[in-house]
C-alpha cells in the first residue's frame, strides 16, 4: 500500500513542481544590477529554474554510487537496477542542466559556453557517465558487466564533488556569487519557494529512479498523467512568457540618464538604436534608480509601449527569453523521462525472465 502511494504520489508531485516553475518564472524576485554582466538581471530567476535540477542531479549520481557499492556488497541484482537507473535519470538533468546552463550563460555573459570551471565540470562530469553507458554496452557477460559497471560507477562519482567544486579549485568563476544567492534569497518567500524546488525536484527524481522496479505499464500510466500534465502547464507557461515579444515591441535598454523629471533611455530594437523617454512618479524614481542614481533599467528588457511620439507609457519589464526557454527545456525533460523509464522497466522485466 506505501508502495503504490509512493508511486502514485509522482504525477501530484510534477504538477506540483510545473506550478512552482510557473510562479518563479513570472513572480521570483531578481537582482535590481548585477554588475560585470551584459544581460538582463531579470535572467536570475533561473535561480528558482536551473539550480534545484542541478542540485538534483548530484543528488541521483549520489544514488548510483550508493547502489553501485551496494551492489558489490550484497551482489543482488536488484541493486545493479536500481543504480543503472538513478545514473540514467542523473544523466538526462544533466543534460538538462547543461542546456540550461548554456542558455542562462548566454544572457548573463554574452556567450553560451565559456569554459567556465563550474560549465566545464558538470560537461566534464557527463561525459564521465556517458563512459558507464559504453562501458555496459561493450561487455558481453551480463554478470562482469554488472561489476564493471558498478566499479565505474564508484570512480566516477570523483567527477561530482570535483563538477561542484570546480570555481573554488579553479578560484574563480563566472557563476553567481553566494553573496549574491543570499540577497535574493533575503526575503522568506523566495527562501520558501527555492527550497520547495530542491525538495520536490529531487523527490521527483528519486521516485522516477525507483520507478522501473515496478510494472511497466504502471510506468505508461504515471507518466501520462504526470509528464503530459506538467509539460502541458509547463509549454502553457512558456507561451504566456512569449506573449509580451508578440503583442509588443520590445527593446533591451543600452543606457541612459534620469534629468529634469524625465529619464532619457537608449533602447535597442534589434539592430537599431532609439532614443526614448518617460516620467515616472515618485514613487517609480526610487525603483528605477538605484542610491547613487545609476540607471537600474539598463540591460533590461522592456515593452516600448508609446503615450506619443518618442514618450512611454510605462516602463514593464520583459523577462529575457532564457527563462521561457528553460521553463520549456524543463517541461521537454518531463516527457522524455516518462519514454526513459518505460524502456528501463522493461529492459528490467525482460531480464528478470
Amino acid at each position: 500500500m506505501e508502495k503504490k502511494l509512493l508511486v502514485y504520489a509522482l504525477p501530484v508531485l510534477i504538477v506540483v513542481d510545473s506550478i512552482l516553475v510557473t510562479y518563479a518564472a513570472f513572480r521570483a524576485p531578481y537582482p535590481r544590477v548585477v554588475e560585470f554582466e551584459v544581460g538582463s538581471p531579470a535572467s536570475y530567476v533561473n535561480l528558482f529554474i536551473h539550480v534545484p535540477l542541478a542540485i538534483t542531479t548530484y543528488f541521483l549520481y549520489a544514488g548510483g554510487l550508493f547502489t553501485a557499492i551496494m551492489f558489490l556488497w550484497k551482489r543482488k541484482d536488484r541493486f545493479d537496477y536500481m543504480s543503472k537507473s538513478f545514473i540514467s535519470i542523473a544523466t538526462l538533468y544533466a543534460i538538462y542542466t547543461l542546456a540550461s546552463g548554456m542558455s542562462w550563460a548566454k544572457e548573463a555573459w554574452g556567450a553560451a559556453w565559456n569554459w567556465d570551471p563550474r560549465q566545464t565540470g558538470v560537461l566534464l562530469l557527463f561525459v564521465a557517465y556517458l563512459v558507464y553507458f559504453a562501458l555496459r554496452s561493450s561487455v558481453s557477460d551480463p554478470d562482469r558487466e554488472k561489476v564493471v559497471a558498478s566499479v565505474y560507477a564508484i570512480a566516477a562519482f570523483s567527477m561530482v564533488p570535483l563538477s561542484y567544486y570546480a570555481p573554488k579549485i579553479a578560484g574563480a568563476s563566472l557563476h553567481p556569487t553566494g553573496v549574491l544567492g543570499k540577497e535574493l534569497l533575503a526575503a522568506p518567500t523566495a527562501r520558501v519557494l527555492f527550497v520547495s524546488r530542491i525538495l520536490v525536484a529531487l523527490s521527483i527524481g528519486i521516485l522516477v529512479s525507483v520507478l522501473p522496479l515496478t510494472r511497466p505499464r504502471q510506468k505508461t500510466r504515471i507518466f501520462k498523467l504526470g509528464g503530459v500534465a506538467g509539460f502541458t502547464i509547463l509549454l502553457v507557461s512558456t507561451i504566456a512568457l512569449l506573449a509580451p515579444y508578440i503583442m509588443h515591441n520590445t527593446g533591451r535598454v543600452e543606457g541612459g540618464e534620469y534629468w529634469n523629471d524625465t529619464l532619457y533611455l537608449v533602447v535597442r530594437t534589434g539592430d537599431k538604436f532609439v532614443n526614448l523617454t518617460y516620467k515616472p512618479s515618485e514613487g517609480e524614481i526610487r525603483e528605477l534608480l538605484t542610491e547613487k542614481g545609476e540607471l537600474v533599467l539598463k540591460e533590461h528588457i522592456i515593452k516600448i509601449d508609446l503615450k506619443e511620439e518618442g514618450e512611454l507609457a510605462s516602463i514593464e519589464i520583459v523577462k529575457p527569453p532564457t527563462v521561457l526557454i528553460n521553463v520549456l527545456f524543463y517541461g521537454i525533460l518531463l516527457l522524455v523521462l516518462g519514454f526513459v523509464v518505460q524502456k528501463l522497466a522493461i529492459s528490467e522485466s525482460i531480464a528478470r525472465k
